[in-house]
C-alpha cells in the first residue's frame, strides 16, 4: 500500500535525490542542520513505508510539499468526511488575525505553526483552475500584512519560515496561473514586499547572504511591477543591514540612492523613514553634520504625515521610533547624556508588545549608561534585556548583550554587574 509520503514525492515526480536536496535547502533556510546523506537517504525511505516521522522533519516535509499534515499522514486526521479546505484556510486565519488584535503570543505562535504547515486558500482555489482571480490576490496581499505584523510577535526562525512559505506560494500563483496583467503586476508587488519582509528577518536573525539574495530577488520583482517607492525601501534595508554589519559608508550612499529614487512620488512617512536610514549610516559612521541634518530631514518630512497615503509596509514607523532612532544616533557619536535623555522618553511610551524592538533599543541604553559610568544601572538594564530576549531568536539582540558582557566585565565586582554577568553565561551556554 502507498503511503502519503510516497505519493507526494511521486505526485511530483521526484526521486529521492530531488526530495533530498529539496529538504536540505528547506532546512538551511531555518538554519538548521540534516544528517549525512547515506543516513539520510535510510530514514526518508522507512518513513515512506510506514515508520513513525519525527516530529522535527515534519513540518520541513510540510514545507517542501506545500501541504498539511493531515495530507502527509501526519497528527490526527479532521472529523469524518471534512478535508482541509479553502473554509478550513479561512478559519485559521480569521483566528490568526484576531490573535495579532489582542497581541496575545502565546495563541499567535500557536497558529503560526498551523498556518506554516497548511495550504493557503489562494494555492487551494488554484487547484479548481489555472485562472488566478481578485479573490486571490486580496488572500495574498492580506498574507503579506499579516506576515508583518506577525514578524511584532514571533522568533525570527519562525517568521523566516512563514515569509519563505508565502513567497513559494506567490511565485506557484505566478508560475502556474493565469491572470490579467494588472493582477499579475500586483502579484509580482506582494512579491518584493515579501523578499524585503524576508531579507529583515534573515538579517535578525543573523543570516546575512540568506538576507543578500532576497534583496536581488525583491528588487527584480518590485522593478518588473513598476513600484519605486517598494524599490527604495529595499534598498534602504539593504544600506541597514550593512550599517549593521559594519560597512556604513558603502550603506550611506545605498541609503542616499533609496531616498533619491523614491521621493519624488513617495508619501512624507515613507520619505523620513528612508531618511531615517541614512541618519543611522552617517551615525555609523561617524559623520556628525551628515547625520543631525538627516534626522532634522526625517522630522520635517514625518511632520507632514498622511496616514492614507502610506504604504502599509510603513505601518510600524511612528514618532517614538523617529525618537529612538535620534537616540541610538547620540550613542553612536559617543553624546551619551542627550541619548539618555531622548531613549528613555521614547522608550517610556513605546510599545511593550514590541519586545525583539523594546530589548534592541534597550541595549543602546545600557550602552550610554555605561558610557557615563553608570555601571550597576547599565548591568540592571542589560540583565532585564537578558531575560525577557530569549523568546525573540534575534541575532541583533544577542550581539548587543555580547557586547554589554565584553564592556561590563572589567567591573564583575559590582554585584549588578556580577548578576548580569552570570545570566548572559546561562544563556549563552548551549
Amino acid at each position: 500500500m502507498i503511503t502519503a509520503l510516497q505519493q507526494a514525492r511521486h505526485h511530483r515526480g521526484w526521486s529521492q535525490a530531488r526530495l533530498m536536496r529539496e529538504l536540505r535547502l528547506v532546512a538551511a533556510c531555518h538554519g538548521l542542520t540534516l544528517p549525512a546523506p547515506d543516513s539520510l537517504r535510510t530514514q526518508l525511505s522507512r518513513w515512506e513505508n510506514g515508520h513513525v516521522t519525527p516530529q522535527f522533519y515534519q513540518p520541513l516535509l510540510c514545507e517542501v510539499y506545500q501541504t498539511s499534515p493531515v495530507a502527509l499522514g501526519f497528527g490526527p486526521p479532521l472529523p469524518a468526511g471534512e478535508v482541509w479546505g479553502a473554509q478550513q484556510a479561512a478559519a485559521l486565519t480569521q483566528a490568526l488575525d484576531a490573535a495579532l488584535v489582542e497581541s496575545s503570543t502565546e495563541v499567535i505562535n500557536h497558529l503560526a505553526h498551523r498556518w506554516l504547515v497548511s495550504p493557503s486558500p489562494a494555492v487551494l482555489e488554484l487547484s479548481a483552475g489555472p485562472r488566478v482571480g481578485h479573490a486571490q490576490v486580496e488572500q495574498t496581499q492580506a498574507a503579506v500584512i499579516r506576515l508583518r505584523r506577525l514578524d511584532d510577535h514571533l522568533p525570527a526562525p519562525l517568521t523566516h519560515a512563514l515569509v519563505r512559505r508565502q513567497l513559494r506560494q506567490t511565485a506557484h500563483l505566478l508560475d502556474h496561473g493565469t491572470c490579467p496583467d494588472r493582477l499579475g503586476q500586483q502579484l509580482l508587488r506582494a512579491v518584493g514586499e515579501l523578499c524585503q519582509l524576508a531579507a529583515w528577518v534573515a538579517a535578525d536573525a543573523g543570516w546575512h547572504t540568506q538576507a543578500s539574495g532576497y534583496v536581488e530577488q525583491g528588487l527584480r520583482a518590485a522593478h518588473a511591477a513598476g513600484e519605486v517607492e517598494l524599490t527604495g525601501n529595499i534598498i534602504s534595508t539593504y544600506s541597514y543591514q550593512l550599517t549593521n554589519t559594519g560597512q556604513p559608508r558603502q550603506a550611506a550612499v545605498l541609503a542616499r540612492t533609496a531616498y533619491a529614487g523614491a521621493a519624488r512620488t513617495a508619501s512624507a512617512t515613507t520619505r523620513a523613514l528612508l531618511l531615517e536610514r541614512v541618519a543611522w549610516a552617517d551615525a555609523r559612521s561617524g559623520d556628525l553634520s551628515g547625520c543631525l541634518q538627516a534626522l532634522g530631514q526625517v522630522q520635517q518630512a514625518y511632520d507632514h504625515s498622511c496616514p492614507s497615503e502610506d504604504p502599509d509596509w510603513v505601518y510600524w514607523f511612528n514618532q517614538q521610533e523617529i525618537d529612538v532612532m535620534a537616540g541610538r544616533c547620540h550613542t553612536e557619536l559617543g553624546q551619551a547624556r542627550t541619548a539618555i535623555t531622548v531613549l528613555e522618553d521614547a522608550l517610556a511610551a513605546y510599545d511593550c508588545s514590541r519586545v525583539r524592538e523594546t530589548c534592541l533599543y534597550r541595549t543602546w541604553l545600557a550602552r550610554d549608561y555605561l558610557q557615563v559610568a553608570e555601571i550597576a544601572q547599565a548591568a540592571t538594564l542589560a540583565s532585564q534585556v537578558c531575560t525577557d530576549a530569549g523568546p525573540t531568536g534575534s541575532a541583533r539582540v544577542q550581539e548587543r548583550l555580547d557586547d554589554l558582557a565584553l564592556q561590563l566585565a572589567p567591573h564583575a565586582r559590582v554585584a549588578e554587574v556580577a548578576d548580569f554577568l552570570t545570566l548572559h553565561h546561562a544563556h549563552t551556554t548551549p
